[in-house]
């Protein structure tokens, strides 16, 4: 007896639009240059042995900007959660930058830098993400001249958004 395969459902899964209900954060991206070029990507300037300057409630979901000053497209993952890419649109990266440095000063920094919003920077429209970024991602591409906009939640993916809300947690753990 051949085994007659089940119907693909027209919907495999319902993915909820995530709705920011916590803020947004401004991340940059910067290379630091050396004599051969590129020694090494930081963000807001700071090294990667820099203390955690991003802590997120249980339970929200933020907007994240990646703004990426660099030469090169650079994969961004967070973990423990999961994100939906919002999209990408240019900006001025030149102005960025220097009005960025006037602010904090010339990177790498040992110091808490100061957000700048890349809002008055943008170039043209933004530009929804590829087909195959719909839906629930851990890493994207943040490309060069680019700021890239996720919204992240900060509760496990099988948790329905509409249960979740700022200090709820749903983790088997404290996060």
């Amino acid at each position: 007896h051949a085994i007659k395969p089940k119907k693909i459902p027209k919907e495999l899964n319902e993915i909820f639009q995530l709705i920011v209900d916590s803020g947004k954060r401004t991340l940059v991206l910067f290379e630091v240059e050396g004599k051969d070029g590129p020694v090494e990507v930081l963000l807001n300037g700071q090294k990667w042995s820099a203390p955690v300057s991003e802590l997120p409630k249980v339970g929200s979901t933020e907007e994240w900007e990646f703004v990426n000053l660099t030469q090169d497209t650079h994969p961004m993952h967070l973990h423990l959660v999961q994100f939906q890419i919002c999209n990408r649109q240019a900006f001025s990266v030149e102005d960025y930058r220097n009005d960025w440095i006037a602010r904090n000063g010339e990177p790498p920094l040992d110091h808490p830098t100061e957000d700048l919003s890349v809002d008055q920077y943008l170039i043209g429209n933004a530009v929804k993400p590829n087909d195959n970024e719909v839906g629930w991602k851990d890493t994207v591409r943040s490309n060069p001249g680019e700021v890239t906009r996720i919204k992240v939640r900060y509760a496990p993916l099988d948790i329905n958004p509409r249960l979740t809300t700022p200090g709820k947690n749903f983790y088997p753990f404290s996060p």
